[in-house]
């Protein structure tokens, strides 16, 4: 029963989020782009001896590695700051174009709570398919990159990717726009 419950209550805020299609795409294709740029970035930069972790592992002289690697976080944190400000203005505009449907919401009973819960269903849900599609954009663009230069005639190691960079690129961008627009 409880699953039911929990399928129904997901299935209004899904149901939703299509009726609003281009909203949706907006929020999802915005912050998909950031999350692939900065993985990309930061695996990218870690193949080609810019290390992330200010360690250059004889790629680069040292001085190179630092002055690329303060680039690269420095572009990263922009980009984090754009998942940012893109969140909550998208977030905003939603809302104050949805003055109505709340209105309806609270005439038909529903208590302050739901609604919030309501809202902060659609934006986890756009925030985590926007996160899963960006990873793997951007470690798709990060393997084709590779391949390019290396039919260019570079000859890039195919490294493995850093897993845990990725995992902490994903949990920072599905954490903070969360935060910011709940």
């Amino acid at each position: 029963m409880e699953a039911l419950e929990a399928m129904s209550s997901l299935a209004f805020p899904i149901k939703d989020l299509i009726r609003r299609r281009f909203q949706t795409v907006l929020i999802i294709a915005g912050l998909t782009i950031c999350v692939a740029t900065t993985i990309f970035l930061v695996q990218f930069g870690n193949t080609i001896g810019f290390e992330i972790f200010l360690l250059a592992r004889g790629k680069l002289t040292t001085g190179f590695s630092y002055i690329f690697t303060v680039f690269i976080i420095f572009v990263s944190f922009l980009d984090f700051l754009a998942c940012l400000l893109i969140t909550s203005f998208l977030v905003s505009m939603a809302m104050s174009q949805r003055v109505q449907d709340i209105g309806i919401m609270k005439a038909t009973g529903c208590l302050t709570n739901i609604i919030f819960s309501y809202f902060a269903i659609e934006l986890f849900i756009m925030i985590l398919s926007s996160c899963v599609f960006g990873t793997v954009f951007g470690v798709a663009m990060y393997y084709a990159s590779i391949n390019v230069l290396n039919a260019f005639g570079f000859s890039l190691a195919d490294t493995s990717l850093n897993l845990w960079a990725i995992f902490v690129i994903f949990l920072a961008f599905m954490i903070a726009p969360n935060l910011i627009g709940g």
